[in-house]
């Protein structure tokens, strides 16, 4: 399991960003006549613009992919690299998170700690059904209902907390108007500072969102690589595991999450 680490590129610019936010509430709280003043705009996390994400999530739980509700991460990583040759696309960079468990509480808990860290869309489900499992034995003994198998979907990586969270605690706040009136000075002066205030309390607890651990991979190269890649990385053999694999053009995102595990 890797400890997750806080980006250094992230706290240079929570640093930076605090940094300024103190200088503004000076600013204001030293003088209420200031008229037309514009707040310092910061670089925004991320670019807007167009990139593709696929994942794809395996766990013990899919039908037609686990055995008996177990699934080891060895074979869900050999058959995430099976799956991986047949995807409909292929971006050349990716990232590999892996949670197991020894029995079905402790798969619960490992996965929904993770999901309040990493929170992509599959985890959090998983962890909903995760619990219900083991909370709800009687319907381990039901008929599963048939559906399909896991297939490859699009997603974009900047929904994803910690980015999520990067994005709003960085994120510059919108330029004022030209204020005029002398009566809505104090006004606006002391509603800039309230905004201030909170952005730098967002900043102050950004450290606390890379919290937890997983087993994490960076994969590279082409889809027969990557699918080696899988096939050689070594992982405990526990009988509860999950497999999330984001394959992304997005590397200024990816990168993020590369400085999170060290890869």
């Amino acid at each position: 399991m890797v400890k997750i680490n806080y980006p250094s590129s992230i706290k240079k610019q929570a640093d930076a960003r605090t940094a300024v936010i103190d200088t503004q509430i000076t600013a204001i709280e030293s003088s209420l006549k200031r008229i037309n003043e514009t707040s310092t705009s910061n670089k925004e996390i991320t670019k807007n613009s167009a990139h593709h994400t696929q994942y794809i999530c395996l766990h013990p739980y899919l039908y037609g992919v686990g055995y008996n509700d177990t699934l080891s991460a060895p074979t869900a990583l050999k058959l995430a690299g099976d799956m991986m040759m047949s995807a409909p696309h292929h971006y050349p960079n990716g990232l590999v998170l892996i949670v197991t468990g020894r029995d079905p509480s402790h798969f619960a808990q490992q996965i929904q700690d993770i999901s309040s860290v990493i929170t992509h869309p599959a985890w959090i489900q998983l962890a909903t059904l995760a619990i219900k499992k083991t909370l709800l034995p009687i319907e381990k003994m039901q008929i599963p209902k048939a559906a399909t198998t896991p297939s490859w979907a699009s997603f974009r990586l900047d929904f994803m907390s910690p980015i999520l969270n990067c994005r709003t605690a960085l994120g510059y706040l919108p330029q004022n108007e030209a204020i005029t009136p002398i009566e809505r000075l104090i006004q606006v002066s002391l509603y800039q500072k309230e905004r201030l205030t909170q952005q730098k309390q967002g900043l102050l607890q950004l450290k606390s969102t890379f919290t937890g651990q997983c087993a994490a991979l960076r994969l590279t190269g082409t889809p027969s690589v990557m699918k080696k890649q899988l096939t050689d990385f070594k992982v405990d053999n526990q009988p509860y595991a999950t497999v999330l694999i984001l394959l992304s053009d997005d590397i200024d995102n990816l990168s993020i999450y590369y400085e999170m595990f060290g890869l």
